[in-house]
């Protein structure tokens, strides 16, 4: 009750406690299936964008697979539901990893973009951004890995050592 009273005012951070703590502290509870669904819903309103913080989707997607795999019979028409949060989830994992990889590909850091570009080809397959990124890394591919060094003879006179 304490929990949903949270839910209710829109307190999602302390909504997401109460639920955990009703599925840590009583796992044998009739309300467990209830409260874990809750606490997914509570702990996917606190994530903030990719700016922020991955953790609210890290837990999010964690329990999706918990319940899918601990609840398999007791979910009935929430299950579709699940799927559909864990896509999400998945689809804003991507969204993150891509920002980052747009991000070094606009700096020039060909690498570091081209591991985000796999990562996201390689753990988000069924989202949007994965034909993206291979995309990204067709077109990238021959380019050098880092900007180039301007203003080299000022690093170097600098970092002399013989000052």
């Amino acid at each position: 009750a304490t929990a949903n009273a949270h839910f209710l005012k829109g307190k999602y951070d302390d909504a997401d406690y109460f639920y955990g703590l009703l599925r840590s502290s009583y796992p044998q509870s009739d309300h467990l299936v209830q409260a874990c669904v809750l606490g997914l819903r509570a702990k996917m309103r606190t994530y903030q964008g990719a700016l922020y913080d991955r953790t609210p989707l890290e837990d999010s997607k964690e329990l999706v697979d918990q319940l899918l795999t601990q609840f398999p019979n007791e979910l009935g028409d929430e299950r579709e539901r699940l799927l559909a949060a864990r896509a999400e989830i998945m689809a804003q994992l991507a969204y993150r990893d891509w920002m980052m990889a747009e991000y070094y590909r606009r700096t020039k850091y060909y690498r570091a973009a081209g591991y985000y570009y796999n990562k996201i080809v390689r753990e988000y397959p069924g989202t949007p951004f994965a034909q993206r990124a291979q995309e990204q890394l067709e077109a990238t591919r021959h380019l050098p890995p880092e900007p180039p060094r301007r203003l080299q003879w000022l690093a170097d006179l600098l970092t002399r050592e013989d000052r």
